[in-house]
């Protein structure tokens, strides 16, 4: 005796040109329906409560944001979230491939509504069910609707924190911008053989002294230079150092060109850090970079972001490179190992679209060590530190850590100066 059946375990295939197949298994002839795969969309940051299930279905639940204004927001430490609730609650069933027309009945509707177009809105809290028809085939789809749970999402930062401060200034300074040479170039020209240079009048970060940066050294050209922090005083990469001797030259914001030399350096402690002293302190119209104080990752920002990835909130740093361009990274997190790149700063390329920098990254490449990292703080440069490594993520020095270390190297190096640390006394502490 021959039997006959439908097999309810659904198969899903993206294009299929035929409704079912037959074949024979044994004595059973069996006949195979391939059904769409059905998404469950719910148009709105708050969870559909409850598990959904459903017969011969898959059903996934896609949260999707559909309203602009938030009802109100929370502020957790230094980040601010929107909470969304009572907006429009529509959601949709979708489905994924040409196999069939679906036909959609809501067995509900006190609870939602569906059009033919697989729109479902809702009508009140409750058991929903929504019946879908495909190939003369009729499944349900149920889910329990709710709207009592309330969502995030990400907003920005607190005002009064170091993580606003950070943000701030290059979300200002792209607004209306597209990454390209004409705003990221630091020089519009340059003339290594003559050593004069015009400074780019539409830089990005037109707000910051950049002085402090070198044009070009007399070892390595454009590689390797590092960033002056004390009139006399360059701090660039141990592994890539520039020998004493070298001649670094300066250019100020009248782009007039100037040049020191190096006549001696050191490590400090086990870094990746070479402060290196200069054969006289610089032109007055040379600004050296202010720095972090010592520790301040873990005063200034709050556990809360500290215990994720950073670059989930997006915090923006400057960045340079052997070319003398600009870019903007976002902090990863710190590094802890006991080597001689311990306590480095990790970064990458911005992850989310509506990071302010999205698309202004740079992924450091072998040349680029020495090459500083910097945010702009109550409108100062102030250095974190310079590469050291390539990659994906890529890392830069930590002077903050080594504050105390790059201190005692300056003064055995024979300077008067000292580090200046940037002013954070207006900021929220942890």
């Amino acid at each position: 005796m021959k039997k006959s059946f439908y097999i309810t375990r659904v198969v899903f295939l993206s294009v299929v040109s035929v409704s079912c197949i037959s074949y024979v298994c044994g004595d059973y002839v069996a006949h195979a329906v391939y059904y769409p795969q059905i998404n469950f969309v719910y148009s709105s940051s708050r969870q559909i409560s409850a598990s959904i299930s459903s017969n011969n279905f898959s059903v996934n639940v896609i949260p999707k944001v559909i309203s602009t204004q938030p009802i109100s927001s929370s502020t957790k430490s230094d980040l601010i979230f929107n909470e969304w609730g009572q907006t429009q609650t529509t959601f949709n069933l979708g489905v994924i491939g040409n196999l069939y027309n679906p036909t959609y009945r809501s067995i509900t509707p006190n609870v939602v509504t569906v059009d033919q177009s697989g729109n479902v809105s809702y009508v009140n809290d409750g058991f929903a069910q929504i019946n879908v028809t495909v190939g003369g085939l009729t499944r349900g789809v149920t889910s329990t609707v709710s709207t009592s749970n309330y969502g995030e999402s990400f907003y920005g930062y607190t005002p009064g924190t170091l993580a606003y401060a950070l943000n701030q200034p290059v979300k200002t300074d792209l607004s209306g911008l597209s990454p390209s040479n004409t705003v990221q170039n630091i020089y519009s020209s340059t003339n290594d053989s003559s050593k004069t240079y015009a400074r780019n009048t539409s830089l990005l970060t037109q707000s910051l002294d950049l002085t402090g940066i070198p044009a070009y050294n007399s070892t390595y050209g454009t590689s390797f230079s590092g960033m002056l922090v004390a009139p006399d005083i360059l701090i660039m990469a141990n592994h890539m150092p520039l020998p004493n001797g070298t001649t670094v030259y300066f250019v100020d914001n009248n782009n007039n060109t100037s040049s020191r030399t190096i006549t001696g350096g050191m490590q400090a402690s086990t870094s990746d850090i070479y402060v290196a002293r200069l054969s006289s302190p610089v032109s007055p119209g040379i600004t050296f970079a202010r720095v972090f104080p010592n520790h301040f990752d873990s005063k200034y920002f709050s556990p809360w972001i500290a215990s994720t990835s950073m670059a989930r909130w997006g915090l923006p740093f400057f960045v340079t490179n052997q070319f003398r361009s600009i870019y903007v990274d976002n902090l990863i997190g710190f590094a802890t190992s006991a080597d001689q790149f311990s306590q480095e700063i990790f970064l990458t390329q911005a992850q989310f679209q509506s990071y302010p920098s999205w698309g202004w990254g740079w992924q450091v490449i072998t040349g680029d060590s020495g090459s500083p990292v910097f945010s702009s703080i109550n409108g100062q440069t102030v250095l974190i530190g310079t590469w050291h490594t390539t990659g994906l993520s890529y890392g830069s020095s930590n002077v903050s850590y080594y504050y105390t270390s790059v201190n005692s190297a300056i003064s055995t190096l024979g300077s008067s100066y000292q580090l200046t640390p940037v002013d954070m006394s207006g900021f929220q502490t942890y």
